[in-house]
């Protein structure tokens, strides 16, 4: 294993269980552990685990952890403070609503902060959309407001961004089958009100299809999606878990789960490594928090229903098909006869506005990326069982 891998993953464990930290050949190396940690969301955890573990790391080094931690929990308490006013709005709307991913997972950790989401998601009932909106905006005074497929996604002013969910899935994910109606699943919060909460084998099946969610169609999810799944796993004992396995097998993700539990383990627990876990995590690592680009090129041209040639790849992100296109623009499925208009519509959004460089960056990689990091991408996809 890299060094700089060790240090990241023994820092982690030196925060959340007080594990001693390994050596570091030389002071100099935690400038790539910061690199690492903030590339995959994990600077405030590691920082917290170098101090306990008395890590000598230099001047400049400690300044970058210190700003990203002050970040992290100026983030943290935003949100916070978007949630109480979310959730007051929503008690007096009567509205139910069921907190997703890390305004869950964070009770995992021993100290909330440590598990700060990039932004918050929560889950209402399809029929309660437009109400909830309108409550949202009337207590968060949202800067931006845009509806996709599965979610409206909000920014407040002071830089909160919150996704309000109408589905745990897009339709034309291949998880799209798992928990179609959460709140027949899902229980109130003991301290009453619309709050509700999914139970631990729901729970572990959604934490799960998201991973592969993730990196099914943007070719990475992160490590601390790994972190999450193995304090979950331990939380909630095996016959959960089980049963969590049986729920993902409505989207056949069963032997994914299995891969990633097991996966989990090496990382922070006591699992054995071994050439094909130090490959996943290398890979988990390199790939960032959400997939790059060259990696989504590469997930793309490693699946021979998606690959085509450089030129048809680009005129298929200036003219998606009808289907992709309904799920921006939904007066198509009234109006066909507008796809060419959307299609104008849908390039001036791209190159008027800040999603330009996106595009552009992504038609790059697509030309530019290389055999290896396909052939890559295949091998981990196999492993993964995906």
């Amino acid at each position: 294993m890299e060094e700089t891998i060790r240090l990241l993953l023994g820092a982690v464990r030196s925060a959340m269980w007080g594990r001693a930290l390994p050596a570091a050949s030389a002071p100099e190396i935690w400038k790539d552990v910061y690199t690492l940690a903030q590339t995959n969301d994990l600077a405030f955890l590691v920082y917290e685990g170098a101090v306990r573990g008395n890590a000598t790391l230099p001047e400049e080094v400690s300044k970058r952890f210190l700003r990203s931690a002050g970040a992290a929990f100026g983030r943290f308490c935003a949100q916070n403070h978007a949630m109480e006013r979310l959730s007051d709005a929503f008690e007096q709307a009567q509205i139910d609503y069921l907190p997703l991913k890390g305004l869950v997972l964070r009770d995992l950790y021993p100290t909330a902060e440590w598990r700060v989401g990039r932004d918050l998601d929560i889950l209402i009932r399809p029929a309660d959309l437009n109400r909830a909106c309108a409550a949202l905006r009337q207590a968060l005074a949202p800067v931006t407001e845009k509806k996709a497929t599965h979610d409206v996604a909000f920014e407040t002013p002071d830089g909160v961004r919150l996704e309000l969910h109408f589905s745990l899935f897009d339709d034309v994910d291949r998880c799209g089958t798992l928990l179609s109606h959460p709140f027949a699943h899902a229980f109130p919060c003991v301290s009453g009100g619309h709050r509700y909460r999914l139970p631990d084998a729901e729970l572990y099946a959604y934490q799960i299809a998201h991973m592969a969610k993730h990196l099914r169609y943007g070719g990475g999810c992160g490590i601390r999606p790994f972190l999450d799944l193995f304090l979950l796993s331990e939380q909630i004992g095996q016959a959960a878990r089980e049963k969590g396995e049986t729920l993902l097998s409505v989207c056949d993700l069963e032997g994914f789960a299995r891969v990633v539990h097991h996966a989990s383990t090496v990382f922070f627990g006591d699992g054995d490594e071994d050439a094909k876990t130090d490959a996943l995590l290398r890979f988990i690592l390199k790939n960032q928090a959400f997939g790059t680009y060259q990696s989504a090129a590469a997930l793309q041209k490693s699946d021979a229903d998606t690959a085509t040639d450089d030129r048809s790849h680009l005129l298929s992100r200036l003219f998606p098909s009808y289907r992709y296109m309904c799920r921006s623009y939904p007066v198509l499925r009234r109006a066909p006869v507008l796809l060419p208009f959307c299609w104008g519509v849908r390039g001036l959004h791209i190159f008027a506005g800040p999603s330009r460089t996106r595009f552009l960056e992504e038609n790059r990689a697509y030309r530019t990326v290389g055999q290896e990091h396909i052939d890559e991408m295949s091998r981990m996809l196999d492993y993964l069982q995906l």
